[in-house]
């Protein structure tokens, strides 16, 4: 799903970046489409909840890794990622960033410290 995500800013950098300014304007110029992109973020957390949860059920991540928290953690990482990409594009390989933000959460996931 990670790489599917920041591939997608690439193949359709227009509508991401509409989506990120957007998003940017819901915390201050355009406060009437906060609730809007909460329910956003929220349904997106909520997919990576999911799979992070039955990625715990099925043994492949660390039993103590508290699911909601790496949703948070995982979305975070693609939107910063994105962020960085959209203001930036001749600075921002996302191929070469790809396999680093997943190894990133994998590792993060199967650690037998995560909690």
């Amino acid at each position: 799903m990670l790489p599917v995500y920041l591939k997608e800013v690439t193949i359709r950098q227009s509508r991401i970046r509409a989506l990120y300014v957007i998003m940017g304007e819901a915390l201050g110029a355009v406060p009437e489409v906060q609730t809007e992109i909460a329910h956003l973020n929220e349904g997106f957390r909520l997919r990576l909840t999911k799979l992070v949860q039955r990625g715990v059920d099925n043994g492949e991540f660390n039993s103590g890794v508290d699911s909601e928290a790496a949703g948070i953690l995982i979305l975070a990482l693609l939107r910063g990622v994105t962020m960085q990409a959209l203001a930036d594009p001749k600075a921002i390989d996302l191929n070469q960033v790809i396999p680093l933000v997943q190894a990133s959460a994998l590792t993060g996931l199967k650690s037998p410290t995560a909690t």
